[in-house]
């Protein structure tokens, strides 16, 4: 993958189950296409508009999974057009507008090498969870079982239709203390699950049985700062500098005054 395309993301679109990506690439010198502006009209109305709507219809108000199949089998493959090429700023092509409608978002971090079977993975629980008949591949069969975790996934079975794309991004590795992407020398890729529905109780059973058995299984890492289901015991492997980061901590915030309860339990501090 070029180095330089540092905003590149795809997303598995569920009941489905195909890949849609954006790629970039820099282009020589500054340029603008003359379908650039009406590129981000039509991404701006069908998708971060129209597509939400539909979600919201289909999956929330309505709770309909025969239409929640339906929109991403049909709607949605058949309103991209992936050989649209236009070339403008990163900033405006590449940005999602999801947030113009409430969610929860949960964001699993995972090693580059690992996100190849961490897709698959993930596909298979959302399958099960959508389809109580689901048979899992003999790949999950063995990694759940390696967790002793077969039986908590088929509780999972038929609970949930998830109804959002799920996104992948990469992410370049740094050097800070207890960043997502910290301590490895190689890229990242976050996995994100979003949910529009009020009532999440199921979507929580799903999103935390992925999240405590990719920790086990891919070293996955948790965003700080979404819906975030982790215990100290879990993390404590994970991030090498942990206790510079909480000694740090400890020395310049003795009083508490920059953390709250979630800091303080889950980091230990």
């Amino acid at each position: 993958m070029d180095q330089r395309a540092l905003l590149e993301q795809f997303f598995l679109l569920p009941h489905g189950w195909t890949f849609f990506a954006q790629q970039r690439k820099v282009a020589r010198k500054p340029c603008r296409s003359g379908g650039a502006a009406f590129y981000r009209i039509y991404w701006f109305l069908s998708l971060d508009l129209g597509l939400h709507l539909l979600i919201l219809l289909f999956g929330v108000w309505l709770r309909s999974r025969r239409l929640v199949h339906f929109l991403f089998r049909i709607i949605l493959p058949w309103s991209i057009f992936p050989r649209w090429v236009t070339s403008d700023r990163s900033d405006r092509q590449l940005v999602m507008e999801h947030e113009l409608f409430r969610h929860l978002e949960q964001e699993i971090f995972v090693r580059r090498s690992m996100v190849i079977a961490a897709s698959h993975f993930v596909t298979d629980i959302l399958k099960l969870a959508d389809d109580s008949t689901h048979a899992f591949s003999s790949t999950t069969l063995s990694q759940l079982k390696s967790i002793d975790a077969q039986q908590t996934a088929q509780s999972l079975s038929g609970c949930l239709t998830h109804h959002y794309p799920v996104v992948f991004r990469r992410i370049l590795p740094d050097d800070t203390l207890i960043s997502m992407a910290s301590g490895s020398g190689e890229d990242w890729y976050s996995i994100s699950l979003l949910t529009y529905a009020k009532s999440r109780d199921e979507f929580f059973r799903v999103a935390r049985f992925l999240a405590e058995t990719m920790i086990l299984l891919f070293d996955a890492r948790l965003h700080w700062g979404k819906w975030c289901p982790v215990t100290a015991d879990q993390i404590e492997q994970q991030y090498p500098e942990l206790p510079t980061f909480r000694e740090i901590c400890r020395q310049f915030d003795p009083n508490g005054v920059f953390r709250n309860k979630f800091v303080d339990e889950t980091l230990e501090i």
